[in-house]
């Protein structure tokens, strides 16, 4: 099985995208990451000042799926449990992997939406680890 993992921070390629910010950023790759045959993306971990009780964790690289009354192309749901502090950290064992649509990666955009699909800015930043598995 072919792998590649991603550690994502919302404060690389700020010098490429200004606007970049924790709840919204693109990060450009070191080099272009072949993506022939099929491939899933998966959240393995993330780390987020989380305000909302509900956030949609998307990409601009993986398939749409149904949220929310549209389409939107959502990675992974997080759900902040009660009485956890902002600043949250997931870690999933088992993740959801994502069909991916792009078969050549040199950038890559992760946003997050509430519960309303609605833009979300957070004052801290996100860092997360991506998970790519070519499963044909």
């Amino acid at each position: 099985m072919e792998e590649h993992y991603l550690f994502l921070s919302s404060e690389q390629s700020k010098d490429l995208f200004p606007s970049n910010h924790p709840g919204d950023f693109t990060v450009e790759l070191p080099h272009v990451y072949d993506l022939e045959g099929h491939w899933t993306c998966a959240v393995k971990e993330i780390q987020i000042p989380l305000r909302t009780d509900i956030a949609y964790v998307c990409t601009d690289i993986c398939v749409e799926s149904y949220a929310e009354n549209t389409m939107v192309p959502v990675l992974r749901t997080l759900q902040k449990a009660s009485g956890k502090s902002v600043m949250t950290y997931f870690l999933y064992e088992s993740p959801i992997h994502v069909k991916v649509k792009e078969k050549a990666l040199n950038r890559i955009r992760i946003f997050i939406r509430d519960s309303q699909l609605n833009p979300v800015t957070f004052d801290k930043i996100t860092r997360c680890t991506l998970q790519f598995t070519k499963w044909k």
